[in-house]
């Protein structure tokens, strides 16, 4: 197994006078689950996988984000599936 991901984001409304969080941010992830195989064996280029992440977060109050991203998927055996992601968190 190897595999990688850097992420940038930055909170747009840091300066406004709100306790308000809006976070744009992209992610490039890099995952190869079959990076090695026994002999005998063929990896399969199917998980060969790059991702390439475009969302935001919002944060209306410290503890509740609403996040949505759009992920473009590439894989070396060109078996990627584009998706798009909606989710809601809550710590407490």
């Amino acid at each position: 197994l190897e595999g990688w991901y850097v992420r940038a984001g930055y909170d747009v409304l840091r300066r406004a006078d709100t306790q308000v969080e809006l976070l744009p941010y992209v992610r490039y992830e890099s995952v190869n689950t079959q990076a090695e195989v026994p002999d005998g064996f063929a990896a399969d280029p199917a998980n060969d996988v790059e991702v390439w992440t475009f969302g935001a977060a919002l944060r209306p109050i410290p503890q509740i984000v609403f996040k949505a991203d759009y992920q473009v998927r590439s894989t070396e055996a060109e078996t990627g599936l584009d998706q798009f992601n909606v989710a809601l968190g809550y710590i407490f």
